[in-house]
């Protein structure tokens, strides 16, 4: 599943790695989404290349895999139309059924379905996104903010 998620300007530190820890990713966002496993990763885009840091960030994303996931709980919300993800957001670290999702642009197409989903970040600021169903995995995909 691929879940994106749109605020303004949140307070979430930016982890130059993936995490594993669970009770982290609850912090930063309040996931009613039952599961035992989690891979995640904050970080903003465009990201620096070559050693240069872009003057000015676009957005900041969460990119998690988590499992497992409960069928109801995503057939629950809606269906997405079109999404198209950053084009950095395949990260070296997600499964090849993970980065086939996001391969797959625009996400929503028939071939690639995918939810909507809204929450809150910890600072409370509300928040939508989008999940996609990869495997026994959920794929999520949160916006976090834009740059002003």
């Amino acid at each position: 599943m691929v879940l994106a998620i749109t605020a303004c300007t949140p307070e979430v530190d930016i982890a130059p790695y993936p995490s594993t820890d669970l009770a982290a990713l609850r912090n930063v966002l309040k996931l009613p989404i039952p599961f035992q496993t989690a891979t995640w990763e904050v970080f903003r885009y465009p990201e620096p290349t070559n050693g240069f840091v872009a003057y000015n960030y676009e957005k900041t994303l969460l990119i998690a895999e988590v499992s497992p996931v409960d069928r109801r709980w995503f057939e629950s919300t809606a269906t997405i139309e079109m999404e198209y993800p950053a084009q950095n957001a395949i990260r070296q670290w997600l499964t090849a059924s993970s980065k086939n999702i996001l391969k797959k642009t625009p996400i929503g197409k028939p071939d690639n379905p995918c939810r909507y989903y809204s929450t809150t970040i910890e600072s409370g600021a509300p928040v939508v996104g989008y999940a996609c169903l990869s495997d026994q995995k959920a794929l999520l995909y949160f916006i976090l903010d834009f740059a002003s």
